[in-house]
């Protein structure tokens, strides 16, 4: 009778021990998660000549299985808006940008509110760059809620749009884990 070689049974049992530690291991360390959900909407914000037309509408719902966690802001940049404007409310008419629109003079500023389970930063002025605007200090049981603060300083040379037209801008929020 034959027996197969004893090596070749010890390398079966290294491989099934191998195949079992990094089944345990996989199943051991789950990526950490994080969702965040928008409530509230600005509609038909009017904006003031000389005034800094502060909004706080909107605020951020956080949950996230672990800590600590952050939330950036940028210009989506959406709708073929051109990149020259990252940041500030272009001109809309309908349902698009219009050729060469009237671009505000100064950027958009958002920040987060002071509040509990997060450190609020500083106000930042939008571009088409992620920036911070909170980081988590715990993990949210079960969620977290996050005023946000719009600021919008209009000049007077900011031009006075005609009838159905509109100054726009999209953010896109972002979250993750440091």
């Amino acid at each position: 009778m034959h027996h197969p070689h004893p090596d070749f049974r010890s390398n079966i049992l290294i491989i099934i021990i191998v195949v079992l530690l990094l089944l345990f291991c996989n199943t051991m360390v789950s990526a950490a998660d994080i969702s965040l959900g928008i409530s509230g909407t600005i509609n038909d914000w009017k904006l003031a000549t000389g005034q800094d037309n502060t909004n706080e509408a909107l605020s951020l719902t956080v949950v996230a299985d672990t800590q600590p966690w952050y939330i950036k802001v940028r210009d989506a940049l959406d709708d073929e808006k051109p990149g020259t404007s990252a940041g500030h409310m272009a001109e809309w008419y309908g349902s698009s940008y219009v050729t060469s629109p009237h671009v505000l003079s100064n950027p958009m500023n958002i920040a987060a509110a002071s509040g509990t389970g997060y450190t609020a930063g500083s106000a930042i002025s939008l571009s088409g760059s992620y920036q911070q605007i909170a980081t988590g200090t715990t993990i949210p049981s079960p969620s977290v809620t996050i005023p946000i603060i719009i600021t919008q300083p209009v000049v007077i040379a900011d031009t006075n749009l005609t009838a159905g037209h509109v100054y726009r801008i999209v953010t896109t929020f972002s979250g993750g884990f440091t």
